[in-house]
Order: C-alpha cells, then structure tokens, then sequence
C-alpha cells in the first residue's frame, strides 16, 4: 500500500516494515520502521511497568485501551484512584530526554481517551490520575505521578 503522507513524504507498508520516502530537492531519503521490533520493544516495557505498579499495590484495569482519540497503556486503580497510565521505553543514545517524551499533543490525546474510558465505564465523580513511566533496559527508572493534569 502505498499512500502519500505530505508534499514530497511517500510511506509503504511491506510486511512488518513501514517505508519513508522522503524526497528533498530531487534527493529521495528512505527510512525503514520496523513495526514489529517496536511494538515487541513497547510491550515488554509495559510489562515492566505492570509488574512495578502491581508491586505498588495498583491494580491494573485495562491495557493498551483504546478509543477514536488514542491510546492509553494502562489503566489502573490505587485506592480510589483512576491511574491513566504512560508508558515510555528511552534509550540512553536517545536524542530526547524521557521527560520531554510525552508531548502536548500525546498528554491531549491521552486526556480524550481517559475521558472516553470514564464515561464508557461510568465512572462518575472518580478521581484521575495520569502518571508516567520511564523504562531503561527493562528497569523503571523514573515514575512521575502526577505528571499532567485535566485540562
């Protein structure tokens, strides 16, 4: 399949590989995404999580929710809590630091999908939490609880 992304921006989809062309004055730049390595390298590091927040005492409600507006990596519980959980794998060579790793535009995304889940499991009058978690080589090395807010 292929479909145009933006002006000069080609992207195919061979297989478990997705192809960027990318042609910069008549200089065609191909990147490759190997979507099974990352979705392998995503949900190893949720299971991390899992098992760190399970060891916390959260029950875990929900994982890889999602809705029109997005997706959630976990949903849980502590106490009467509704925790929305990110879940962010970084590498150390990254270029980002994990905590600019959850942008504007993903923190809204994540709203809308916690409020989606709260009204298709009406859950009225709950409080919310979103709390993210920064995973390196298979370790949590950072849980910022808290992170965001409602908007």
């Amino acid at each position: 399949m292929l479909f145009q992304l933006g002006v000069n921006l080609f992207c195919e989809e061979i297989a478990t590989n997705l192809f960027f062309i990318l042609n910069y004055r008549g200089i065609n730049l191909i990147v490759a995404y190997n979507l099974v390595m990352s979705t392998e390298k995503g949900l190893k590091g949720e299971k991390v999580a899992e098992k760190y927040l399970i060891s916390l005492g959260y029950q875990i409600l929900a994982q890889n929710y999602h809705s029109y507006f997005g997706e959630v990596d976990l949903v849980c519980q502590k106490g009467e809590t509704i925790v929305f959980v990110e879940v962010k794998n970084y590498k150390k060579d990254s270029i980002k630091t994990p905590y600019q790793a959850v942008s504007n535009s993903k923190r809204h995304k994540i709203i809308k999908t916690a409020q989606r889940y709260i009204m298709e499991h009406r859950l009225d009058n709950v409080a919310v939490q979103f709390d993210v978690l920064i995973i390196e080589s298979g370790n949590v090395i950072d849980h910022l609880e808290g992170a965001f807010i409602l908007d």
